[in-house]
């Protein structure tokens, strides 16, 4: 692998995170409509259920790949990585992207309540308050990672 393609791959892999994070918030705000309300509290849990088995392997497989090929940016090509200061951005950016599991137990546990329909009849309920952490996730930690690999890539670049 060339070391451009390496030093890339941090940026391409939180670009894919940050736009499965906006994918959630459109389509997963969809059933917040006022028209659909109703509906959504009778078809939501059950059709969470699968997305849930489905939707979570772009976050299982997608942060710890960003984590991993930027931690492998550290070992090849060190000292130019410092030189042109890309070192702290790559670094911000893993910390940042890691930073989105911190949210894991809340998330987890919102999730859970749309799935079996917490409260009762009301699982709207549970969706509105996870798009609100999504949102503050999304923008605390995901936007943010991705802003910092944009840099150290471009950054790595230009010294190079």
């Amino acid at each position: 692998m060339s070391l451009k393609l390496l030093r890339l791959l941090p940026l391409l892999s939180q670009t894919l995170s940050v736009g499965y994070a906006i994918d959630e918030i459109i389509f997963l705000g969809t059933w917040m409509q006022p028209s659909l309300r109703a509906r959504t509290n009778a078809n939501l849990p059950p059709w969470f259920k699968i997305w849930v088995g489905r939707g979570v392997w772009p976050i299982m497989l997608g942060y710890p790949f960003t984590w991993t090929v930027s931690g492998l940016n550290f070992l090849f090509d060190r000292s130019a990585l410092s030189a042109s200061g890309a070192a702290t951005w790559y670094a911000a950016g893993a910390l940042l992207s890691a930073a989105h599991m911190l949210y894991g137990k809340k998330a987890l546990g919102l999730l859970d309540d749309i799935s079996n329909d917490v409260p009762k009849g009301n699982s709207a309920h549970s969706m509105e308050v996870w798009l609100k952490m999504h949102w503050q996730r999304t923008l605390l930690t995901d936007l943010p990672a991705w802003i910092c690999f944009v840099v150290g890539f471009l950054s790595a670049h230009e010294a190079a």
